[in-house]
Order: C-alpha cells, then sequence, then structure tokens
C-alpha cells in the first residue's frame, strides 16, 4: 500500500497496530477502495503471515452453496457429493480468511458464522463430526453494518463479534495527494494508462491537474488544454456512457482496470443499461 495523504497515513497507522493482535478487523468503504489489498497487508504483518490467506467475495458464491463453500462437505452429503470437500475456514487453518461484502450473508449464514466465532470449531455439511479451527476473520463491507442491524437485516450479536477492529479506507476523492504516487506505481500496461489519463483531460472541465501528472503527458500537450483529472468514479461513469455500445462487457472492464462485477455494479447504481 502506498500513499503519503492523511487517510493513507491514518489507514497504514490502523493496520501496523491491528496486525499483531489476534481479533476480527472489518475494514469499511466504498467499492473499488482497496479493501482486499488492505486485508492482505494486515494478513502480511500479522503472526500468522506463513499460514494461508483465504479470500472469498460473499455475492460471488451461489445462497444454496454458500454453507457448503464455506464448512465443505462430507461424501454423500447430497446429490453429487461424491467426494468429500475442504471448505474455506479449513483450507484457512492458521491463517487469515477475508470475507469481503458481509453485508450479503444470508441470515441463517449469518448464524452459522457466529457460532463459528464463538466456538472455533465447524461442522462440514453431512458430517456429524466437529473439527476445531484457528481462523482469524477480516471482513469488508461497502454498507454502514450497524443502519443494517437497525433494520433487522444484519444480526446484532454478528455484527458485535466482527466489528472489533474497524479500519475505515476513504475514496480516491479524498485522498488527492496519493494519485501521482498510483499514477507512477500502477504496473501493466503504461500505453494505456497513458492514453486512460489523455481521455480524462481531454473531457475534464476545470481546474488545473497536479504537476506531477502533467509532467506524466508528453510535453508537447498545450497547457491550456489541461484541465484537472476528473473523479475515477466521474471517469468510469463517462466511460460507460460513451463506450459502453462499442466494447464488450471483458474489454471496458479492462479497460477501466475494473473487475466485471464490478462493472455490473456501476451499471446497476447509474441506471445505465
Amino acid at each position: 500500500m502506498i500513499g503519503k495523504s492523511p487517510g493513507t497515513k491514518l489507514i497504514l497507522d490502523r493496520i501496523r497496530r491491528f496486525a499483531p493482535l489476534p481479533w476480527p478487523v472489518v475494514l469499511l468503504g466504498e467499492t473499488g477502495t482497496g479493501k482486499e489489498l488492505a486485508a492482505r497487508t494486515v494478513h502480511r504483518k500479522s503472526p500468522r503471515r506463513h499460514h494461508p490467506f483465504i479470500a472469498t467475495n460473499v455475492t460471488a458464491i451461489p445462497e444454496a452453496l454458500f454453507e457448503s463453500e464455506l464448512f465443505g462437505h462430507a461424501r454423500g452429503a447430497f446429490t453429487g457429493a461424491h467426494n468429500s470437500r475442504t471448505g474455506l475456514l479449513e483450507a484457512a487453518e492458521g491463517g487469515t480468511l477475508f470475507l469481503d461484502e458481509i453485508n450479503s450473508l444470508a441470515p441463517h449464514m449469518q448464524e452459522k458464522l457466529l457460532r463459528v466465532l464463538q466456538e472455533k470449531e465447524i461442522r462440514k455439511v453431512g458430517s456429524n463430526l466437529t473439527l476445531p479451527v484457528d481462523v482469524r476473520f477480516i471482513t469488508a463491507t461497502n454498507q454502514d453494518l450497524g443502519a443494517l442491524c437497525k433494520e433487522g437485516k444484519f444480526r446484532q450479536d454478528l455484527y458485535h463479534r466482527l466489528h472489533v477492529l474497524p479500519i475505515h479506507l476513504p475514496p480516491l476523492r479524498d485522498r488527492e495527494e496519493d494519485l501521482p504516487l498510483f499514477v507512477a506505481h500502477l504496473p501493466g500496461n503504461i500505453r494505456e494508462l497513458e492514453n486512460s489519463l489523455r481521455y480524462a483531460v481531454a473531457i475534464a472541465e476545470s481546474e488545473d491537474l497536479p504537476e506531477q501528472l502533467f509532467a506524466f503527458l508528453e510535453k508537447g500537450t498545450p497547457r491550456a488544454c489541461v484541465p484537472r483529472l476528473m473523479s475515477i468514479e466521474e471517469y468510469s461513469r463517462r466511460a460507460l456512457l460513451e463506450w459502453g455500445s462499442e466494447l464488450s462487457r471483458k474489454e471496458l472492464a479492462s479497460r477501466l482496470g475494473i473487475s466485471r462485477k464490478t462493472l455490473w455494479e456501476m451499471r446497476k447504481r447509474w441506471g445505465i443499461a
């Protein structure tokens, strides 16, 4: 993780303080603020660093399969279960389990996860045997879990079990000092990065780019043609509107540097077909 803004410095300080501790961490912030990166950093700086880091997104697993995915299942537990299967909790033994979008966890699974946190043991689907587990939980959410508790959509007791060490990750628009560092650090297709910056420059509306970003563009760019670099959200929305009918979902997600799932969430949030 890189950055020099007050927000990033606070994140890094919290990670430094929380990583050595055994208690659950919850990462709070909008989609795309780097919650999984923060979770991996906590794990790497913790005493569990030599054990597995297992990450999954709650919404990526069908609700009917989530219990089997989390706990594993015994042979013959259900139709098609020809072999026993190791679940995420067992696979993360001694290490860290990162559950992204924990706010989407189904009510019956909230109860089962609470039991794991309380008893530190699991039972595979279709098995009568319990297995001890030693796993540190890191969860992430882009919603207010406290508000969801008041609405009856998230268990209060599970909230208190998970919301022990909170880390808030502010969006990039609140960490503008970090932007030049991100640009300088970005790996991969530099030509694509240059083109994305030029596109942002061409359609932005006011104020100047930071000097570091201006220097990243070719020297021949007229200064009068270089307004501010718009926010990532604004840039993404305009790109969806302008490129959405020309590119496939895979190509568009790649050009924006996001996953297809994040692309779908953006379309839904902004009502873009």
